[in-house]
């Protein structure tokens, strides 16, 4: 009788000396070869249930093989899960080197297991913030990358909303500028951001949708009453309401948002998370030990020029009501300066932030900034609507009409009709409010 001598197991090769081995960053192989589940198109496709995907967490004990290596690194994949790379000089990718020591990758199209690839599969699969962590310091240029549908990592890590928040702050401080790539519906990071918490899509599940109804609940509730229906009142509001109510209207406001910040989690992660993102998307930072920077921060500035919802501009005001006299130092424009040459995608969205703000500042209409120019100036000039917009800035300071610009020295029916893009009914309604001005 023969004696079965066991198979002897050799182990698996590794690349480079000891210590740049004991150095290199560990992270996970990519999906394909775990056999999680896979992502396609802008949304993620789960294969199998969430107990499946706990199963397969780590390969079979066969995988102990040389991987191909992510934008020109090099490593070995061993039986735990883990992946040590190393960075050489990279090589062009063409089928005869692919899977070898120095094969440089192709593009996502062709499948490949790049480093902008590797981190978009990793997010979309799931993985951990140390994985993330590892694959953006071994390809830092990863997280500017855009699939076919313009979505960056950072796009995706928001749209799986089971994505952990340490993850996209990881994107986020990996590659502030990300935050203001927009994909091929047109939304950045901050929008999809706003959608993920406060206003999901009608595909989310019901646990998701209900959830942001609360936030969205909680902060309408805070922001109450501070804006009019009709523009008439905006004129009057000042005169009619003492500034002794109005402090106390604006302090219960302050304390009320206060107070949801600091009790309810949830909200308070939403919040520091989309102060993140804007502040990366306009700032090009996300450095927040620079006392100058912090100081300079406005967050009620920031939310106008981001172009975010009015609901979140509006809390912001709520939160801070010191905001809306302060000016911004490039310009010193205040935020309904800014909302005037910040163009919106519906009418019912300018005329809500234009009358909140002029509802909590209705002296803000008469502001000029440091070249002297009137909010009113700056809407018609952007092409703002009458409605909504410019007949609100007429209202809250009827004066206006006879200003001249101190940059165009036009007054504004004048200024409106500038172009060819001016707007008749605009110039007619100017004229109509001010038919004495033609005369002057």
């Amino acid at each position: 009788m023969h004696q079965r001598v066991p198979r002897r197991v050799s182990a698996p090769e590794t690349i480079g000396t000891q210590e740049e081995r004991d150095t290199a960053p560990m992270f996970s192989p990519p999906p394909e070869m775990m056999g999680l589940h896979s992502y396609s198109g802008e949304r993620p496709i789960f294969q199998g249930n969430s107990s499946e995907r706990n199963v397969s967490s780590r390969p079979p004990l066969s995988l102990r093989q040389e991987t191909p290596p992510m934008n020109g690194a090099v490593g070995s994949l061993h039986g735990n899960g883990s992946f040590q790379a190393q960075m050489p000089p990279s090589f062009p990718f063409n089928s005869e080197n692919a899977g070898t020591d120095h094969a440089s990758v192709p593009s996502v199209e062709e499948m490949s297991l790049s480093g902008s690839s590797l981190l978009y599969h990793a997010v979309s699969s799931g993985a951990s913030p140390r994985v993330i962590q590892s694959i953006v310091d071994v390809d830092p240029t990863s997280t500017r990358h855009q699939n076919s549908g313009g979505h960056t990592a950072l796009h995706c890590g928001i749209e799986r909303y089971d994505t952990p928040l340490e993850v996209i702050r990881i994107l986020i401080e990996a590659n502030p500028a990300a935050a203001r790539l927009k994909n091929c519906d047109g939304l950045t990071p901050v929008d999809l951001i706003w959608k993920r918490y406060v206003s999901p899509e009608s595909y989310r599940s019901e646990y998701a949708k209900n959830a942001a109804a609360r936030l969205r609940a909680l902060m309408e509730n805070i922001v109450a009453h501070d804006s009019v229906q009709d523009t008439k009142q905006v004129a009057s509001s000042s005169s009619k309401m003492s500034n002794h109510t109005a402090s106390i209207c604006k302090a219960v406001r302050k304390q009320k948002a206060k107070n949801a910040l600091e009790t309810d989690n949830e909200f308070r992660r939403f919040w520091d998370l989309i102060n993140l993102a804007i502040r990366a998307a306009n700032r090009g930072t996300c450095n927040k030990s620079l006392h100058e920077e912090n100081k300079r921060w406005r967050i009620v500035h920031e939310a106008v020029t981001a172009n975010c919802p009015p609901l979140l501009i509006r809390f912001a005001a709520a939160l801070h009501p010191e905001q809306l006299r302060q000016r911004e130092e490039k310009y010193g424009r205040l935020p309904l300066h800014l909302a005037a040459v910040t163009c919106r995608s519906t009418l019912n969205e300018t005329k809500t932030i234009t009358q909140s703000l002029l509802c909590l500042y209705p002296d803000a209409a008469s502001c000029q900034d440091c070249n002297g120019r009137l909010p009113i100036n700056l809407a018609l000039e952007n092409g703002q609507p009458w409605e909504g917009c410019v007949r609100e800035m007429f209202m809250a300071w009827p004066q206006s009409l006879s200003m001249q610009d101190r940059e165009t020295r036009l007054v504004p029916f004048m200024l409106s009709a500038v172009g060819q893009d001016s707007d008749i009914n605009i110039i007619f309604s100017l004229l109509r409010e001010g038919p004495l001005e033609v005369v002057r």
